[in-house]
């Protein structure tokens, strides 16, 4: 390796190698699906008020689809659950200084614990930003929330690297994986069916919720939605980010759709999709999940992997 590179995320690894001498691979397996069942439990809490629970329910089935060729044992539920912690503070309509403290807090072992710590004074900065443009602040002034931004910066440097640390993690952020983004872009490329379609509805999907919405969604949101997708295009890891940073607006937009449709098709019950949505979701999950057990899905995408924890 090279002399300049420095281990960010020793921290996540001697956890994982913690408990791996604890559980093994199995235990290993159990912790990553529960980081990322806690990741979106955290991003339904970001995004309760901008759709009901059936287009709760659809966002999740989107998103896990699309994180289905990205997801492995790594960091990547640990960036995802990071995110979502920093979106449910700063969403928030009234934010106390325990708030401001548990950001910090928060960012010192994200910065210690995975190469995406960079995400998280970016956040702040973008939330400054909607809050220039918006005029409307409650506790903190702009100028204030923009020394809390470089106290944020500040706290990153609180790792063994020092400098080396944002260095690293910015060539890792901007080294794009030119097969992943072949795979994704080109047909031919591989057995492995593109996901470009499934990237490109989604988009379309949010484009429908931010134009036709009656609800207001913080600009920051919307911006990195919209960086999330252009990232989606050159990493897997990036995938999980569009995923994350999108969520709010997909439950916004599903909500939306469902709405119009309620419109167009001139229904007076506002409910009926809710109730169409507890049989429809679960044959749709069940669907999804019978194809991981039989492995038709792990072969469709032209991974190795098969279904199960590795019980013989």
């Amino acid at each position: 390796p090279s002399d300049n590179f420095v281990n960010i995320s020793y921290l996540y690894d001697w956890l994982l190698n913690l408990f791996w001498n604890i559980g093994g691979a199995h235990l290993i397996i159990y912790i990553n699906v529960i980081g990322l069942v806690l990741a979106f439990f955290i991003l339904l809490k970001v995004s309760y008020k901008y759709g009901s629970s059936f287009s709760q329910s659809l966002a999740l089935i989107l998103s896990g689809v699309l994180l289905f060729r990205s997801i492995d044992i790594n960091s990547i539920s640990l960036m995802m659950i990071m995110i979502g912690l920093f979106l449910l503070i700063l969403t928030k309509t009234n934010k106390s200084r325990s708030d401001y403290i548990k950001l910090i807090i928060l960012q010192i072992f994200w910065t210690n614990l995975d190469s995406s710590f960079l995400i998280g004074p970016l956040l702040i900065l973008g939330f400054i930003i909607q809050g220039v443009i918006d005029d409307k602040k409650n506790i903190f002034s702009i100028k204030t929330e923009f020394i809390f931004f470089i106290i944020l910066i500040i706290s990153t440097l609180i790792n063994p690297n020092l400098i080396k640390a944002h260095f690293q993690a910015y060539n890792i952020f901007w080294n794009s994986n030119d097969l992943y983004f072949s795979s994704l872009i080109y047909d031919s490329f591989s057995s492995a069916e593109s996901i470009k379609n499934l990237l490109y509805a989604a988009a379309v999907i949010g484009i429908i919720g931010l134009i036709c919405s009656k609800k207001k969604l913080p600009l920051a949101l919307i911006i990195f939605s919209f960086i999330g997708f252009f990232f989606a295009f050159t990493h897997p890891t990036h995938n999980a980010l569009f995923v994350t940073l999108s969520f709010p607006i997909i439950v916004l937009s599903f909500e939306t759709i469902k709405l119009l449709l309620i419109n167009i098709l001139k229904i007076s019950n506002v409910r009926i999709f809710d109730k169409i949505g507890y049989i429809l979701i679960p044959v749709i999950s069940l669907f999804l999940i019978i194809s991981l057990v039989n492995n038709k899905a792990y072969l469709l995408t032209g991974s190795c992997s098969n279904f199960g924890c590795g019980f013989s």
